[in-house]
């Protein structure tokens, strides 16, 4: 498990809200919650956030805590109906980014994610990003020094970007 950094969070989350508009008390989903980073900075950056955490591991440390927190998956097909303002996050790097980003799409108009850089200069990718253009595109500096088991404590080797997707 390689959870955000809070810094990281909370900057990536300040640039989300000053790119887009949304309601004053917005329903945000956090579909990989890991150890809660970007729910405390969707509520650090919106205050009155309705953020519904979600992993895939029962025992994620950012399920605890107030609020709706569902133990699942995303990509479940029989996931749900209901709608956000919308999802952020840092999805699992072994999964791939069309899936993620598309099963967010069609449960949000915004969409964020942490993403390695390399995820944009892949060939099989081409066709997909020319169908599902980001409105923005950060390149992180510093990388980030991720957090959680198994993690590293020395900053990332590898760029990160933050890709957002505004419908």
């Amino acid at each position: 498990a390689y959870w955000t950094p809070a810094a990281c969070a909370r900057r990536c989350m300040e640039a989300v809200a000053d790119s887009v508009m949304v309601p004053r008390s917005p329903a945000v989903l956090e579909p990989a919650v890991g150890g809660g980073a970007w729910r405390d900075a969707s509520r650090w950056v919106w205050g009155s956030a309705t953020v519904t955490r979600m992993d895939i591991d029962a025992a994620a440390p950012g399920l605890r805590g107030e609020g709706p927190a569902i133990v699942g998956d995303v990509l479940r097909p029989d996931f749900g109906r209901q709608r956000f303002d919308a999802v952020v996050g840092n999805r699992p790097y072994g999964d791939e980014l069309h899936e993620w980003a598309e099963r967010a799409m069609a449960l949000a108009p915004v969409v964020a994610f942490l993403e390695r850089g390399t995820i944009l200069g892949s060939v099989g990718r081409c066709a997909w990003w020319q169908t599902h253009p980001p409105a923005r595109i950060w390149t992180l500096a510093p990388r980030p020094a991720w957090e959680g088991p198994g993690a590293r404590r020395e900053t990332d080797t590898c760029d990160s970007v933050l890709v957002l997707w505004v419908r």
